[in-house]
């Protein structure tokens, strides 16, 4: 592995970390999707 894969990694730990962080367990199946999908743009758009 790559130490850029390694740092990836890392930055889409911590996206996710806050998501969950956000999460209160009463949000539905399509807004955990949605909140999910956000995080993931936010991490591409901080690898590129």
């Amino acid at each position: 592995m790559v130490w850029w894969d390694e740092e990836r990694r890392k930055v889409e730990n911590k996206a996710l970390e806050r998501l969950d962080a956000q999460m209160t367990g009463l949000e539905s199946p399509q807004h955990k999707r949605f909140l999910r999908a956000e995080a993931e743009e936010e991490v591409q758009g901080k690898i590129v």
